[in-house]
């Protein structure tokens, strides 16, 4: 009888603990960001993670409803800046985040299928916090696909 309560209370507080830390949730907790409910994970990557969760992130969302990440500039998640901007295959990303996203690959060794890809109408957002953290966001419309690359120092 005791073994089956321990069972159960151990697997309530499994299911309820890795809820509450999905990549998601992780990075509204760290940037302030809104990920809409008809996001769904593709596949995650991260590196082995300081005390303060501080190391790499990369995850990416497959965005099965029309909906658009939130992003506010948030005093208390520490942001100082948040710039926006359009890609296309043609002329690629702003440099400063293709850099980022090729060092956040290259820490985290990315398998080709999961990198970033771009389209027409691709649009980006890149969030940056005093300390020099930085969080790219990248929406690649016709693929449905939302990156997310991060580095939390």
């Amino acid at each position: 009888m005791f073994a089956a309560v321990a069972a159960l209370v151990f697997t309530r507080f499994y299911s309820t603990t890795a809820a509450r830390y999905t990549a998601a949730r992780t990075y509204s907790l760290n940037w302030r960001v809104t990920i809409p409910d008809g996001y769904n994970m593709v596949c995650h990557y991260e590196s082995d993670h300081g005390f303060h969760g501080d190391g790499y992130r990369y995850t990416v969302f497959e965005a099965r409803q029309n909906g658009v990440v939130g992003v506010g500039r948030d005093v208390s998640a520490g942001i100082s800046e948040i710039e926006t901007g359009a890609a296309s295959s043609d002329e690629g990303l702003d440099c400063e985040i293709a850099n980022f996203i090729d060092e956040v690959s290259k820490k985290l060794e990315i398998r080709d299928e999961d990198a970033v890809t771009l389209s027409s109408g691709s649009r980006w957002k890149r969030l940056k916090k005093d300390n020099g953290s930085m969080l790219a966001i990248i929406s690649d419309v016709l693929a449905s696909h939302v990156y997310f690359a991060e580095k939390l120092l």
